[in-house]
């Protein structure tokens, strides 16, 4: 399942137009509350089988439209977001998984861009920033193995610091 955004407008636009007038498949809503917020989203899951999709698109079988509205910071919100997937599953189940990918994005990818400033890494060469971003998520897996909550403070503590790292690399993996 991937977001489908506005830079693939053409399969954004043949998608839209089709699920228009169609009854959803399946369909759920979910209720948050915390942090001073609440969130309402509403899940329909659309079935494409009847849709003919071309350049390399035709393995899609869902899309699932997300209206999320609510309030943040003491402010009214209302927008909306879709969901390809090659699977057809219940609107449950996918609300699950794009959920599941907001976990990730705010538990990994967040704390890679902030506290590793990943975003800020200019590597050109593709090979290495791929390698190099394997050994932050690697780092960053260790010291939340070693029950190490904050990140920054990690990083403090064991960077060019050989021996005391290799000690939590082996403490779990027993090598």
């Amino acid at each position: 399942m991937i977001q489908l955004k506005s830079n693939c407008r053409s399969l954004k636009s043949t998608i839209t137009s089709f699920i228009k007038d169609k009854v959803p498949a399946s369909a759920c809503t979910t209720t948050d509350k915390g942090r001073g917020r609440k969130d309402n989203r509403s899940y329909k899951v659309y079935c494409l089988k009847d849709l003919e999709l071309k350049n390399g698109w035709n393995h899609i079988r869902s899309i699932t439209v997300v209206e999320r509205s609510g309030i943040r910071h003491k402010q009214q919100y209302r927008n909306s977001a879709l969901y390809i997937s090659s699977l057809l599953l219940h609107a449950k189940e996918m609300s699950k998984g794009i959920r599941g990918h907001w976990t990730i994005e705010n538990t990994l990818h967040r704390t890679k861009d902030v506290i590793q400033l990943e975003d800020k890494n200019y590597i050109k060469n593709k090979t290495l920033a791929c390698n190099v971003s394997i050994l932050q998520t690697l780092a960053i897996s260790i010291l939340r193995l070693n029950k190490i909550n904050s990140l920054k403070f990690g990083n403090e503590k064991y960077h060019n610091k050989v021996k005391e790292s290799l000690i939590l690399i082996t403490k779990y993996l027993r090598i």
